[in-house]
């Protein structure tokens, strides 16, 4: 199992250096890492989710802007009234 300070140190290294499991357990040879230790499934969830790119941002501001135009409908809608019902 990885502590807090240990996925902290693999993220950093895995996005600088795009060290996968074996590169970062002998990289860090004290911290007694393996393989069956959770590194895998955390470097997976890194690539997953990876750094923010700007294809990425530009995915998260659209789609937050969408919601924001729901939400002012359902205000215009509602004229002034109660608009919990209809979001």
């Amino acid at each position: 199992m990885l502590i807090k300070k240990d996925k902290i140190l693999i993220k950093n290294v895995w996005e600088s250096k795009k060290y996968g499991v074996t590169q970062l357990i002998k990289e860090y040879p004290n911290k007694k890492w393996s393989k069956r230790g959770g590194m895998e499934d955390f470097l997976k969830q890194c690539d997953q989710g990876g750094p923010l790119n700007e294809h990425r941002v530009v995915d998260i501001v659209n789609h937050a802007i969408d919601e924001w135009r729901r939400r002012l409908s359902t205000c215009v809608d509602a004229e002034g009234g109660h608009s919990e019902h209809y979001i």
